[in-house]
């Protein structure tokens, strides 16, 4: 073979591979919402602007489509000799959010309709519990929800959930969805052992789904690819009521599923259907709106207390000395926690968690005395962990609550209590204020003092010996330290009412 015959079937060659690789990509320009987008490598080069040809991309490589303010979406091209559409030539897409222009079941809609970024959720610093309540699937049994290889489904027939899964299967990826921002989510139906409503959600949501479409071909599960859409409506409650919806949020969401996915369609559905529920701009404000009036309605009857004199100590340890004969130790047949004195006639402040197990074996052991008191419940508040008790012991030495949030970051605090065993009670350890914060709706001081089991009800004390609340939490864990939480003196006063006359 002489040299121009080689270089002539090289040059062939060449071109013959340049056809085939161009032939990937049909004309038609491909649109996303919003209009800024635009494809990048893993260097974030930018490759192509909105609308795309896909023309300059290579088959088998990550592309992100980007935009400012929106999350990315992450896809790749097939490995494929022969001409193919898109979408039909993405081995995968993530998340492949689409606006259909029509029906899922139009024949080629895909290709007509537009990608959809979506735009990030906002940053902040407060987060909002709510339980996630089984779905409801509102759609009548002859209502054709599926076209599986040209077959279609009715929502009635024997096979639909091979693709579509049971509703009581619909919350854990519905849970993943609402995940990784704001909102703290869990099952409704797995979260029973908790005893009180404090680390519970004031707000519950019902997933109701109106409509389902979804149009796939493939021989497998995890090949099926082709468009989807679901309309769902996110009925909200309030905990103590699930007859008496509180109002509602719908939502429309559609994709395209590509292959080597194994999840089932419609549980991709929900997924996204719930990330497109936490994008919607007004709900933060509306979830923090309820919660705020569901706490404001959760606040116990007024309690007057005596308020204790004012005493100036010659010393810190005379202070805590004092603060220590008003500890007290709180026990049952179910364990002990602690408790402080807030009038000297024998009422005293702990959480509801430490007396609710069992309110009818209630005994207190004051100060160090071995004696064990009877003592009997005065006042329960489920939504804020608190709970005041009394008993008859005589005058006791007692603390009032200090009115005024007048602790900062850095200031030195002291817990008192009984920590981890009955024989160490009034235990003092010091620590600082580490910061302020609101969980589920509740305002907390976070401290690194040492907070034990048992703690619970314990005085949450200033250097300046004042009643700033009482412990109630930890964070525990492996590599956890210092992270305690105790409610406020300010909080307790409002939510239970109290008046230190």
């Amino acid at each position: 073979m002489n040299t121009k015959t080689h270089l002539f079937l090289l040059i062939t060659a060449f071109f013959a591979l340049s056809v085939t690789v161009n032939a990937q990509i049909p004309e038609n320009k491909i649109s996303v919402i919003p209009e800024s987008a635009i494809i990048t490598d893993s260097l974030k080069n930018e490759l192509e602007k909105s609308p795309f040809t896909l023309k300059s991309l290579k088959q088998g490589v990550v592309y992100s489509v980007t935009s400012k303010g929106y999350e990315p979406m992450f896809f790749k091209l097939k490995t494929e000799k022969k001409p193919i559409p898109f979408p039909e030539n993405l081995s995968s897409c993530s998340p492949c959010l689409m606006e259909l222009n029509g029906s899922a079941f139009e024949e080629g809609v895909e290709k007509t309709s537009s990608l959809r970024l979506r735009k990030k959720v906002a940053d902040r610093r407060q987060t909002i519990m709510l339980g996630v309540m089984t779905s409801q699937i509102k759609i009548s049994d002859e209502t054709v929800i599926a076209q599986i290889n040209g077959r279609k489904l009715k929502y009635n027939n024997d096979n639909i959930h091979l693709t579509m899964g049971y509703a009581q299967n619909l919350t854990h990826p519905i849970i993943n969805g609402l995940e990784n921002n704001f909102i703290d989510a869990y099952d409704v139906d797995e979260n029973k052992k908790e005893t009180t409503r404090l680390y519970k959600a004031k707000i519950f949501v019902k997933p109701v789904i109106t409509k389902l479409e979804y149009r796939l071909e493939g021989r497998l599960l995890r090949d099926y690819s082709g468009p989807a859409a679901i309309e769902c409506e996110w009925r909200f409650f309030y905990t103590t009521d699930t007859t008496k919806s509180l109002g509602s949020i719908t939502t429309k969401t559609s994709l395209y599923r590509t292959g080597g996915d194994y999840d089932l369609p419609v549980h991709l559905l929900v997924y996204e259907a719930a990330k497109d529920l936490v994008n919607t701009d007004t709900l933060f404000s509306y979830l923090d709106k309820m919660e705020r009036k569901y706490l404001a309605g959760a606040l116990s009857a007024p309690t007057s207390v005596s308020k204790t004199p004012e005493v100036r100590f010659a010393s810190q340890k005379e202070m805590l000395r004092n603060f220590s004969s008003a500890v007290v130790t709180i026990e049952n047949e179910d364990g002990f926690g602690s408790g402080i004195v807030i009038d000297p006639s024998g009422v005293i402040l702990t959480n509801y968690h430490v007396v609710e197990s069992d309110t009818s074996t209630l005994k207190v052991r004051i100060s160090s005395s071995e004696e064990l008191v009877p003592a009997h419940v005065k006042v329960l508040n489920s939504d804020y962990d608190l709970a005041l008790i009394e008993v008859s012991a005589g005058k006791l030495t007692a603390v009032s609550l200090e009115e005024k949030d007048s602790l900062e970051v850095g200031d030195a605090v002291f817990a008192i209590g009984t920590p981890l065993d009955r024989a160490l009670g009034q235990s003092v350890t010091k620590g600082i204020v580490s910061g302020f914060r609101r969980l589920n709706g509740v305002n907390f001081i976070q401290t690194d003092v040492s907070i034990n089991s048992g703690n619970s009800g314990g005085a949450l004390v200033s250097e300046t010996g004042k009643l700033m609340g009482i412990a109630t939490m930890k964070a525990a864990g492996k590599g956890i330290e210092g992270l305690g939480f105790c409610i406020p003196a300010s909080t307790i006063i409002t939510a239970l009412g109290l008046k230190q006359k």
